[in-house]
């Protein structure tokens, strides 16, 4: 099993860790056409926009990519 951590910069009023796994599974579910194993979240929802505005697609795409090559 890989573990990988990914965190952002606290904004004040937000959990934004809470956000940025969200933001992480729409751009998963955008790329793979599924949510990933064992996690429900978002597996019902179809907009994310507002997720867009708070973390960059772009920059979310590149910490998917850098999880699809196994871990040394």
């Amino acid at each position: 099993m890989d573990v990988h951590v990914v965190s952002c910069e606290k904004r004040s009023g937000l959990k934004s860790w809470t956000l940025l796994e969200r933001a992480l599974v729409a751009q998963f579910r955008s790329r793979y056409w599924n949510v990933p194993l064992c996690n429900m979240q978002l597996k019902n929802k179809r907009s994310s926009a507002h997720l867009d505005k708070l973390f960059k697609p772009r920059a979310l795409e590149k910490i998917l990519s850098i999880f699809e090559t196994p871990a040394k």
